[in-house]
């Protein structure tokens, strides 16, 4: 086990979407490093925004979570990165990753840190709950589209990240 000072939280934001979530998580932890992608970045660019910002990170224990396409970024990190960085990543938690941006490589990925996929009503829920299991991940169904953006979401968001972290 390690203590939470060397524990440091990568947020994968959506550039298209509203920031209040990342906002909020940045202000209810300690050490945070952001980073924003699109669906207008190639993948290679979302990619290398990914590793630019875990590089930046100095703690050996980084929990991710990440939205939309930041989700499908986190993704193909986790594809091209090797065990040592697998290694350093002791939880995810992916909000709506999206279907029609998936490449076959972030289909394949497994991860090996208790990881959760959550869609809200407007999310592929299908998809993503049949997808979970194949990146060893829990599957949750949200009460509604804007559920990130909610005080009492967040705080669930960190309750499970806490669970997830202490397992």
């Amino acid at each position: 086990m390690w203590n939470d000072d060397d524990l440091t939280l990568l947020l994968l934001h959506d550039n298209n979407a509203p920031e209040a979530w990342v906002d909020a998580w940045t202000r209810g932890y300690p050490l945070v490093q952001r980073v924003g992608v699109s669906a207008m970045q190639s993948v290679n660019e979302r990619l290398t925004a990914v590793q630019a910002a875990f590089a930046t990170i100095a703690s050996q224990n980084v929990v991710a979570v990440a939205h939309g396409m930041g989700a499908n970024a986190l993704l193909s990190w986790h594809y091209v990165e090797s065990w040592t960085m697998h290694k350093r990543l002791r939880a995810a938690i992916l909000l709506a990753p999206q279907k029609a941006a998936c490449t076959s490589n972030e289909l394949r990925v497994r991860f090996q840190c208790p990881t959760a996929v959550c869609a809200g009503c407007l999310d592929d829920s299908d998809w993503l709950s049949q997808q979970a299991p194949l990146w060893q991940a829990r599957f949750f169904a949200l009460s509604d589209a804007v559920n990130q953006q909610r005080q009492r979401d967040w705080q669930w968001g960190m309750q499970l990240m806490q669970e997830m972290v202490l397992r």
